[in-house]
């Protein structure tokens, strides 16, 4: 990737081909700035995601789309 950040390549994305990644794999309608994505993150506790993460990662383990190594 040539662009500094996440949100300036999916604006790039937009402007080369009309669609971005977050419209392609999310169906969103727009793209949030760097500052509203912190703003909606930095409340949350990490032991939260951790669970989160956790429960995604035994999920794909068991439909053996991941091996532990």
């Amino acid at each position: 990737m040539q662009c500094e950040s996440f949100l300036e390549y999916q604006k790039q994305l937009n402007g080369q081909k009309g669609r971005d990644n977050t419209q392609a794999l999310f169906d969103a309608s727009k793209i949030h700035t760097d500052s509203q994505i912190r703003n909606t993150i930095d409340p949350t506790k990490a032991e939260t995601l951790f669970e989160s993460i956790r429960a995604y990662l035994s999920n794909i383990k068991d439909k053996r789309i991941l091996r532990t190594i």
